[in-house]
């Protein structure tokens, strides 16, 4: 019975080891997040601004896709986004975008529970 006991303790130290772990995660996150919006925010002004937006990869980049989170403008005269936790950065002007579509999956990467891909050829 004392066996039982130190088991179930154990397991309950690892679950709690972990929920703080992602909870500190978390929180870097967050904190990561705000500064690299306040980047973007001193580098192009006060626009509309979205710090939740997801990058898919760029068709143009092949197999060397990098996937991630980051800061998402919208300015007078281009589109501006930046990549949380690496220094990507991509610009576009306005006057290259030829139409707008939720996409929730984009070369084979997918947020959400959507499987499609938005882009057709």
């Amino acid at each position: 019975m004392h066996k039982v006991k130190e088991v179930i303790l154990h397991i309950i130290e690892k679950i709690l080891l972990i929920v703080i772990s992602l909870g500190l995660v978390y929180i870097l996150i967050k904190i990561i997040s705000q500064k690299k919006t306040m980047q973007v925010m001193n580098k192009i002004g006060k626009e509309m601004i979205s710090s939740g937006a997801n990058f898919f990869g760029q068709e143009s980049a092949r197999f060397t896709q990098i996937r991630g989170n980051g800061v998402l403008a919208l300015t007078k005269d281009k589109i501006y986004f930046q990549l949380l936790l690496q220094n990507k950065v991509i610009e576009m002007p306005l006057e290259k975008i030829e139409r707008i579509e939720e996409c929730r999956s984009h070369l084979g990467k997918t947020v959400g529970s959507i499987n499609e891909n938005c882009l057709q050829k």
